[in-house]
């Protein structure tokens, strides 16, 4: 900071509010993250090596077309609270 302070001088609180203005906006998204690590974990402990693409592609697919069992969207799978269209029938048989 003294640093920063010595090369801008007069104008050095002006930019000292303006970065921790910005430092301020800065959303975390490590819950998001931890979210899709613990959705992904249990397919990933029975994968041995590497996952692939096509593996991820069918739990994507499952997550969002799996209907909530409890909670306030009971019933209702992701894709339908997306798209507002009802499914028409179970993930397996899509």
């Amino acid at each position: 900071m003294k640093f920063s302070e010595g090369l801008l001088d007069e104008q050095f609180d002006e930019f000292k509010v303006l970065v921790f203005e910005k430092l301020d906006s800065i959303v975390k998204a490590s819950s998001l993250v931890e979210m899709v690590n613990s959705l992904i974990r249990p397919y990933l402990n029975t994968s041995k090596g590497q996952i692939t693409q096509e593996t991820l592609n069918l739990i994507m697919f499952y997550h969002n077309h799996r209907r909530y069992k409890s909670g306030k969207r009971q019933g209702k799978a992701p894709i339908e609270l997306l798209t507002g269209e009802a499914l028409q029938g179970d993930w397996v048989d899509l």
